[in-house]
């Protein structure tokens, strides 16, 4: 909104970083929030200062930055499915996105974000609940855009809800998103072998699959 407004990142930046560390407390500061609040603060004071962006870099840093609040972070399942998962973005979706043949380029970065999560996260998955999600990728990608519209379509309600008719017409069309998401989520759970039975990863297990 603030690029379409005229501003440059440089210009945006002083007023984003603020908005989400608001919309960060106002969701609990759970560890996933933290991470991404704080990789992207990072990457964009590091634009303004006029340094080069590095996901990876970005990363490890709000990584030690947690750590150094929440030595037991490590140990949070939200901090390691968090972490994972982007890692696996970073290091995989670019590799993917470059083989993608005659796939149009935003539909494979889409297919390319959810596959490299979920391949990175396999291993934890069938390590902390014992099995392993067979569509999990494949739920995601019809579950992210409703999911985008979901979440903008919150934070406009928190401006507008006030306003009748619209904030009601806006509420009913919210509840139609989560009613999508959930029917989709169910749809896929029904599909035998949906998910299967796993025993945790052993070390050289972690090993082998790395």
């Amino acid at each position: 909104i603030l690029g379409m407004a005229g501003l440059s990142r440089a210009q945006a930046a002083p007023i984003t970083i603020p908005i989400l560390v608001f919309y960060l407390f106002l969701c609990g500061a759970e560890p996933p929030l933290l991470r991404s609040t704080l990789m992207f603060s990072l990457m964009v004071a590091g634009q303004i200062i006029g340094r080069p962006g590095n996901a990876l870099n970005a990363l490890g840093a709000a990584g030690l930055i947690l750590l150094a609040f929440d030595p037991g972070g490590p140990w949070d399942r939200s901090f390691q499915l968090s972490f994972m998962a982007t890692l696996g973005v970073i290091v995989m979706t670019g590799w993917l996105v470059e083989r993608r043949g005659r796939i149009p380029k935003w539909m494979a970065e889409a297919a390319g974000c959810t596959i490299a999560a979920q391949l990175f996260l396999l291993p934890l998955l069938a390590s902390l609940f014992g099995q392993l999600p067979l569509f999990g990728a494949l739920a995601n990608l019809l579950i992210t855009p409703v999911m985008g519209i979901f979440l903008s379509g919150g934070i406009l309600l928190l401006g507008v809800g006030w306003i009748h008719p619209l904030g009601w017409a806006l509420g009913v069309g919210l509840k139609w998103c989560l009613l999508a998401v959930l029917w989709i989520v169910e749809s896929f759970a029904r599909i035998p072998f949906a998910s299967v039975v796993v025993p945790p990863f052993s070390a050289p297990g972690w090993a082998a699959y790395a």
